[in-house]
């Protein structure tokens, strides 16, 4: 459980020098799941980005349905963009730090080229 705290508040960290990037996750949830939000961008776009770098994401919750937004993000922010955005990491104790690293590393490329993109 530490360990993925770990990793899950080293990914915060990370996540805070992207302005379109804003973390939807509260401060006492699950060190297992993280929820963001990538501000302007279309989501499915920037999640078959990181597919074709083998990092794969979701952009809905495990309770979902089949809408474009979030409900659960739209509930908590009352916020559209940010809900029609969002999109989860899951990290689990058998994440390495190595993969973060690789995360980090592609997720800094793609994000660049999203950005530069407008």
């Amino acid at each position: 459980y530490k360990y993925v705290e770990e990793l899950k508040l080293d990914l915060i960290n990370f996540f805070k020098r992207y302005d379109k990037v804003v973390l939807n996750s509260k401060e006492y949830t699950s060190p297992y799941i993280l929820n963001l939000s990538f501000l302007g961008v279309k989501i499915e776009s920037f999640i078959h980005k990181m597919e074709e770098k083998e990092i794969y994401l979701s952009t809905k919750s495990a309770c979902s349905n089949d809408k474009l937004l979030s409900d659960e993000v739209y509930s908590l922010f009352n916020d559209e963009e940010r809900a029609k955005t969002s999109f989860r990491i899951s990290i689990s104790y058998k994440t390495t730090k190595e993969e973060i690293i690789k995360f980090k590393d592609v997720f800094d490329k793609v994000y660049n080229l999203f950005i530069n993109m407008k």
